[in-house]
């Protein structure tokens, strides 16, 4: 196994700071997991408690928040891959990177904005942690790919089943995005099952 990986993974980029925020972001995994476990979901989820017990802070539009979650992600992989575009230097990997988590995050953005119906609120600062956590985890990945752009790539080239891979995930997830979108009709609220698509086999 682990000489498989050696033939697809690029070499570690050797980056205390990378070091740091994998522990970091491992560590904020298994907390955020033994959250949910023992029902302390995050306030935004449909299966939060927050109607019963409304928290402290300020809140905001469903919308409003997701937008937040997406924006600075947007803005940072946009601006990352616009600097490797003018640059010189910047590899076919690092090009389709930026350019993959750009597309990712506007898609997400204009789902928000004119695809998705909300009907509810969520805390201010929920916004900001999932923000901040989508922010900090692509900018980590893109600086690592800079890091690795001078090493030797891997005896075995994944990128072009990585790009087919992620054209059939973005394009599977619209459409399961679209079958969301319509169960309600504007202005309800509540939860309902999904249905339709690939939710049959979850």
């Amino acid at each position: 196994m682990a000489h498989l990986l050696q033939q697809i993974l690029f070499q570690s980029p050797p980056s205390l700071y990378l070091k740091a925020a994998g522990v970091s972001t491992l560590l904020g995994g298994f907390q955020a997991a033994y959250s949910e476990v023992k029902g302390a979901n995050l306030t935004y989820s449909k299966f939060s408690s927050s109607k019963e017990v409304v928290e402290p802070g300020k809140r905001i539009s469903s919308r409003n928040g997701m937008l937040i979650c997406y924006a600075p992600s947007l803005i940072a992989s946009s601006v990352w891959l616009l600097t490797a575009m003018t640059g010189a230097g910047a590899g076919p990997r690092l090009l389709l990177l930026g350019s993959a988590f750009s597309i990712h995050f506007l898609k997400r953005e204009l789902e928000v904005l004119f695809l998705h119906r909300y009907s509810g609120d969520m805390p201010l600062q929920t916004a900001l942690l999932i923000s901040s956590s989508y922010f900090f985890q692509t900018v980590n990945v893109l600086y690592a790919q800079q890091l690795s752009e001078g090493t030797r790539p891997p005896a075995i080239d994944m990128m072009w089943i990585g790009l087919v891979l992620f054209c059939i995930g973005i394009g599977g997830n619209f459409y399961h995005h679209y079958l969301l979108s319509r169960l309600r009709k504007d202005g309800e609220g509540g939860y309902v099952i999904p249905h339709g698509g690939l939710f049959g086999l979850v």
